[in-house]
């Protein structure tokens, strides 16, 4: 990760880079278990002239669990000054981003090739806008099962299901995901109007058809 910094935090020391303009609105990106910061390299990138990016380092956490997770960015966040946030969470990383956003204080949230909490009713509770993509041929999650809830219980929901995609989406569908993460961003929490570079891209999003309709 470049430009990392450290602070210490409740449970120890958290790496983190801190990009764009501390005025602007910030969005915390969070990565898998045992990602560095690849997956969200792109998206930092297309962010950072619009939003304050803060992006958690996770390396060293290995044992740690989602909530010691999730109570250590909370506590860098409001040792930054950052009491609300859009949270983006990769792999393992969503499941610290969905903690955090039933913890309060997020306006926006985006989950990539996520697994749900143990519980993902309680997701029912959310009253914000939620991005989540996944692979269909996602070997290590049940992908079509978990879109089919995920559009049950988020009442402001959209589902991306990315049909012959597996489990590392920003490595097997970068111009699809990269895109889609950075256009929702702007769109549904920066609230800047729509627009490409270099031509339209397309990706459908929305619940899944019930049987029979």
């Amino acid at each position: 990760m470049s430009d990392v910094r450290r602070m210490q935090v409740a449970g120890g020391e958290i790496a983190y880079s801190d990009q764009g303009d501390p005025e602007d609105p910030p969005i915390v990106l969070l990565h898998g278990s045992t990602a560095s910061e690849g997956p969200w390299h792109d998206v930092r990138s297309m962010l950072s002239p619009w939003a304050r990016v803060i992006a958690p380092q996770p390396r060293g956490d290995a044992d740690a669990s989602p909530r010691e997770l999730a109570d250590r960015v909370r506590d860098l966040l409001e040792r930054l000054g950052v009491l609300r946030f859009a949270v983006a969470g990769e792999g393992d990383g969503g499941r610290v981003a969905q903690l955090l956003a039933l913890d309060g204080g997020v306006d926006a949230m985006v989950l990539i090739g996520s697994p749900s909490l143990d519980d993902p009713d309680a997701l029912s509770a959310l009253e914000i806008p939620v991005l989540v993509a996944l692979g269909e041929d996602d070997p290590e999650l049940p992908a079509t099962a978990l879109a089919e809830r995920f559009a049950e219980v988020l009442s402001m929901g959209s589902v991306a299901l990315l049909p012959g995609r597996g489990h590392a989406l920003f490595d097997e569908a970068p111009e699809t995901v990269v895109p889609l993460v950075f256009q929702w961003l702007r769109s549904r929490y920066l609230k800047v109007s729509h627009a490409h570079e270099g031509g339209p891209v397309v990706v459908e999003l929305g619940r899944r058809p019930r049987e029979g309709t």
